[in-house]
């Protein structure tokens, strides 16, 4: 899927879309879900991997945001987390 495919399906110009991309604005809250919906991917799993993607570079000192780690090597966060009793 092409950002174009994804900007039309989305509903979402494809000049605000490349944004999102670059970094350089962030989605509203409906236009991440509409994003996650043409994807089909549940949101806490994209998020999950985003900040696991992020704490991979940190650990290895990777600035290249390009760069994004194996799948093998990426713990998945995707259940809820409990919380502990005192």
């Amino acid at each position: 899927m092409t950002q174009r495919d994804l900007s039309r399906q989305a509903d979402i110009s494809s000049t605000q879309l490349n944004n999102y991309v670059r970094g350089r604005k962030s989605p509203t809250i409906e236009e991440f879900i509409d994003i996650c919906d043409v994807l089909m991917v549940r949101p806490e799993v994209l998020i999950s991997t985003a900040l696991h993607t992020i704490e991979w570079r940190e650990r290895n000192n990777i600035d290249d945001p390009n760069e994004v780690p194996l799948p093998d090597v990426v713990e998945w966060r995707t259940q809820a987390r409990t919380r502990k009793n005192p």
